[in-house]
């Protein structure tokens, strides 16, 4: 993994520890585990939900804004 790809993957996490939870925690209420429909709708809402091909089924979740995390 070249540093590149080790910085985004990073930068990523970072931004769905302090968006996506506290936005999942607002719609449905404290959980200790949440449904894969109530995430990827959450992320989608976020606009954090991006897949290359709408036609497939393995999504990633990233970062749609690509000039950085604020």
């Amino acid at each position: 993994m070249n540093i590149f790809s080790w910085f985004f993957r990073k930068r990523a996490i970072k931004k769905h520890v302090r968006v996506l939870g506290p936005a999942l925690r607002e719609r449905y209420g404290y959980k200790r585990a949440y449904t894969a429909t109530e995430v990827t709708d959450t992320a989608t809402s976020l606009n954090l939900w991006t897949s290359p091909n709408k036609s497939d089924t393995r999504h990633q979740l990233i970062p749609s804004n690509s000039s950085g995390v604020r």
